[in-house]
């Protein structure tokens, strides 16, 4: 039988004073891609992932987009998973 479980993860990107904004992928590809189905990859990435109990992916942001002309200084990138 199938076992397939999902999960929610990317990047949020705190300014000083933000409470933290979900930045969305560039680009973002699966070494393991016949377990791993996107959903969806507007906000982070939620995807579902059948018969493994893990996977691996290389994604990019574009962050000189998303900051424009905010000073990295005072920015915090993080990794979330829900």
């Amino acid at each position: 039988k199938d076992k397939k479980w999902t999960v929610n993860f990317g990047f949020t990107i705190k300014e000083e004073t933000s409470r933290g904004d979900k930045i969305t992928f560039e680009k973002i590809d699966f070494f393991d891609d016949q377990s791993v189905e996107i959903d969806n990859k507007e906000s982070g990435v939620s995807v579902s992932i059948t018969n493994t109990k893990s996977f691996s992916f290389r994604g990019i942001l574009d962050l000189k987009k998303i900051l424009k002309n905010q000073n990295p200084a005072f920015c915090a990138l993080k990794f979330y998973t829900s």
